[in-house]
């Protein structure tokens, strides 16, 4: 008898359990799918103050690196700048004036890069990365117009004039190569960040949209009953409207915003 009885009681059980499962969600909750998710949007990558602060020491350590290179020129190839007197090539002259550019353009990039570590101006940090990019850029503009890295010496063998002839347009390539991709990844990051905004700005309006919309609601209803206190009414239509003044997106789309007072 007991084990009839737990029995029903199991089979009683495993019925109710299926018909809630199969059945019960169906007749409550509404039908979707997977598919009808909206995509996944990748969250932007924040930046790090950290970060920000280690590449400012470090721009200004590189800067004050080149300045002192031409005087301590063992500071680029160490021991071996003794043996540069006796190489039958050395550098242009025009390298001088190449020099010179390039350490101005660094020197321009360590305000913009202290800009990025002050909290005032985290909203426009992407934009002050995009003028340290395109810097970076003009640097290798620079670099490509060189062409001619070093020159043949008094005293060269033919062998190394061809070898110097090689070294000058592998070096001219590497830089050719490194200035398309820089172009190519300022060019994209240029077009998320405004992307970007044309999103904010457009989530932005939506907003002001829907708060206008809701406080024209208010003010209509408000309008459309009758009270007693009609300076307490009167206070909040001018309180709506001055709320509406500030919401006010100026889209042309929203009807709601072209009620007149």
């Amino acid at each position: 008898m007991a084990l009839t009885f737990w029995g029903v009681m199991t089979l009683g059980f495993a019925v109710f359990e299926y018909v809630q499962g199969r059945y019960i969600p169906k007749m409550t909750l509404p039908k979707w799918s997977v598919r009808d998710l909206p995509p996944l949007e990748p969250g932007q990558k924040k930046h790090s103050l950290a970060s920000a602060v280690a590449d400012l020491i470090v721009s200004a350590l590189i800067v004050v690196w080149l300045l002192a290179v031409p005087n301590h020129p063992y500071l680029i190839i160490g021991p071996g700048a003794k043996m540069v007197h006796g190489m039958p090539f050395g550098l242009t002259p025009e390298w001088h004036v190449f020099y010179w550019q390039i350490v101005g353009l660094l020197i321009l990039m360590l305000p913009l890069k202290a800009a990025m570590v002050l909290p005032s101006l985290r909203r426009v940090r992407s934009w002050l990365q995009l003028a340290i990019n395109a810097m970076g850029i003009l640097v290798l503009v620079i670099m490509v117009q060189i062409r001619t890295f070093f020159v043949a010496g008094t005293e060269i063998s033919a062998e190394n004039l061809r070898s110097l002839a090689g070294i000058n347009a592998g070096i001219t390539f590497g830089f050719k190569i490194a200035l398309a991709i820089s172009v190519v990844k300022f060019r994209w990051d240029l077009w998320k960040e405004i992307t970007a905004g044309q999103h904010r700005r457009a989530g932005y309006t939506a907003a002001c949209c829907d708060a206008a919309s809701n406080t024209l609601r208010l003010m209509r209803a408000l309008g459309s009953h009758s009270t007693s206190h009609d300076d307490d009414r009167e206070g909040f239509r001018n309180w709506c409207w001055a709320q509406l003044q500030l919401l006010g997106c100026g889209c042309s789309v929203c009807p709601d915003l072209e009620v007149k007072r």
